[in-house]
Protein backbone atom coordinates (compact mmCIF):
# COMPACT_ATOMS: atom_id res chain seq x y z
CA UNK A 1 0.00 0.00 0.00
CA UNK A 2 2.79 2.52 0.84
CA UNK A 3 4.42 1.94 -2.23
CA UNK A 4 1.87 2.50 -4.52
CA UNK A 5 0.83 5.45 -2.25
CA UNK A 6 4.77 7.08 -3.24
CA UNK A 7 4.13 5.84 -6.65
CA UNK A 8 0.78 7.87 -6.94
CA UNK A 9 2.91 10.71 -5.77
CA UNK A 10 5.91 10.35 -7.68
CA UNK A 11 3.62 10.86 -10.86
CA UNK A 12 1.83 13.45 -9.87
CA UNK A 13 4.97 15.32 -9.33
CA UNK A 14 6.39 14.53 -12.79
CA UNK A 15 3.24 15.63 -14.18
CA UNK A 16 2.91 18.63 -12.98
CA UNK A 17 6.85 18.70 -13.35
CA UNK A 18 6.40 18.13 -17.00
CA UNK A 19 3.35 20.42 -17.31
CA UNK A 20 5.01 23.27 -15.88
CA UNK A 21 7.75 23.13 -18.29
CA UNK A 22 5.65 22.74 -21.24
CA UNK A 23 3.62 25.97 -20.56
CA UNK A 24 6.61 27.78 -19.69
CA UNK A 25 8.66 26.79 -22.65
CA UNK A 26 11.19 25.74 -20.37
CA UNK A 27 14.20 23.06 -21.23
CA UNK A 28 15.62 21.40 -18.44
CA UNK A 29 18.14 23.13 -19.30
CA UNK A 30 17.06 26.71 -18.73
CA UNK A 31 15.81 25.46 -15.21
CA UNK A 32 18.86 24.58 -13.82
CA UNK A 33 20.70 27.92 -15.37
CA UNK A 34 17.82 29.92 -13.52
CA UNK A 35 18.32 27.89 -9.83
CA UNK A 36 21.27 26.24 -9.89
CA UNK A 37 20.08 22.40 -9.51
CA UNK A 38 21.90 20.12 -11.08
CA UNK A 39 20.74 18.84 -14.53
CA UNK A 40 21.09 15.49 -13.60
CA UNK A 41 18.66 16.08 -10.66
CA UNK A 42 15.80 17.69 -12.64
CA UNK A 43 16.00 14.67 -15.25
CA UNK A 44 15.10 12.50 -12.36
CA UNK A 45 12.61 14.49 -11.34
CA UNK A 46 11.03 14.75 -14.96
CA UNK A 47 11.12 10.69 -14.55
CA UNK A 48 9.33 11.06 -12.23
CA UNK A 49 11.26 11.48 -8.69
CA UNK A 50 10.07 13.67 -5.63
CA UNK A 51 12.36 15.96 -4.56
CA UNK A 52 14.50 14.90 -1.20
CA UNK A 53 15.80 18.56 -0.39
CA UNK A 54 13.33 21.16 0.05
CA UNK A 55 15.26 24.10 -0.63
CA UNK A 56 15.67 22.40 -4.04
CA UNK A 57 11.82 22.00 -4.33
CA UNK A 58 11.70 25.63 -3.57
CA UNK A 59 13.78 27.11 -6.14
CA UNK A 60 11.81 25.35 -8.45
CA UNK A 61 8.58 26.20 -7.07
CA UNK A 62 9.40 30.48 -7.27
CA UNK A 63 11.04 29.73 -10.95
CA UNK A 64 7.05 28.21 -12.24
CA UNK A 65 5.45 30.95 -9.85
CA UNK A 66 3.37 28.06 -7.67
CA UNK A 67 3.90 26.73 -4.43
CA UNK A 68 5.58 23.13 -3.00
CA UNK A 69 2.38 22.19 -1.91
CA UNK A 70 1.17 22.10 -5.52
CA UNK A 71 4.20 21.30 -7.25
CA UNK A 72 3.56 17.86 -4.75
CA UNK A 73 0.02 17.37 -4.54
CA UNK A 74 -2.28 18.67 -7.07
CA UNK A 75 -3.16 16.42 -10.08
CA UNK A 76 -5.83 19.35 -11.58
CA UNK A 77 -3.64 21.56 -13.85
CA UNK A 78 -6.56 23.71 -14.69
CA UNK A 79 -7.22 24.92 -11.01
CA UNK A 80 -3.39 24.88 -10.09
CA UNK A 81 -1.59 26.79 -12.33
CA UNK A 82 -4.33 29.47 -13.52
CA UNK A 83 -5.50 30.22 -9.55
CA UNK A 84 -8.68 28.69 -9.97
CA UNK A 85 -11.21 27.02 -7.09
CA UNK A 86 -10.33 23.03 -7.46
CA UNK A 87 -13.79 21.83 -8.67
CA UNK A 88 -15.24 18.67 -7.45
CA UNK A 89 -16.11 17.07 -10.20
CA UNK A 90 -12.92 14.22 -11.09
CA UNK A 91 -14.89 12.91 -13.97
CA UNK A 92 -11.19 12.44 -16.34
CA UNK A 93 -12.44 13.56 -19.46
CA UNK A 94 -13.17 16.99 -17.53
CA UNK A 95 -9.76 16.86 -16.63
CA UNK A 96 -8.40 16.37 -19.93
CA UNK A 97 -10.30 18.92 -21.89
CA UNK A 98 -9.34 21.38 -19.14
CA UNK A 99 -5.59 20.07 -19.28
CA UNK A 100 -5.83 20.22 -23.33
CA UNK A 101 -7.79 23.93 -22.93
CA UNK A 102 -4.84 25.39 -20.58
CA UNK A 103 -2.18 23.80 -23.15
CA UNK A 104 -3.70 25.55 -25.75
CA UNK A 105 -4.12 28.64 -24.40
CA UNK A 106 -0.61 28.53 -23.70
CA UNK A 107 0.66 28.28 -27.22
CA UNK A 108 1.03 29.78 -30.21
CA UNK A 109 -1.50 29.40 -33.47
CA UNK A 110 1.31 27.26 -35.30
CA UNK A 111 2.18 25.03 -32.82
CA UNK A 112 -1.76 24.36 -31.40
CA UNK A 113 -2.34 22.99 -35.10
CA UNK A 114 0.17 20.49 -34.16
CA UNK A 115 -0.70 19.42 -31.11
CA UNK A 116 -4.51 19.21 -32.09
CA UNK A 117 -2.74 16.90 -35.47
CA UNK A 118 -1.27 14.84 -32.53
CA UNK A 119 -4.35 14.10 -30.49
CA UNK A 120 -6.19 13.27 -33.50
CA UNK A 121 -3.88 10.84 -34.53
CA UNK A 122 -3.50 9.59 -31.21
CA UNK A 123 -7.25 10.02 -30.63
CA UNK A 124 -8.86 9.71 -33.60
CA UNK A 125 -12.97 10.08 -33.94
CA UNK A 126 -15.29 7.84 -33.80
CA UNK A 127 -16.76 6.62 -37.26
CA UNK A 128 -20.42 6.89 -37.18
CA UNK A 129 -21.67 3.30 -38.80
Amino acid sequence: MKKNIKLYKNKVFAENFNFLMFSKKLTLKEISEKTDIPLSTLSTWKRGRIPRDKTLLTKLAKLFGTSKSELLNSPNHNAVFSNEKTTQNNDTSTKILNFVKVLLNSTTPVEQNQILKKLIKMFPPKKNK
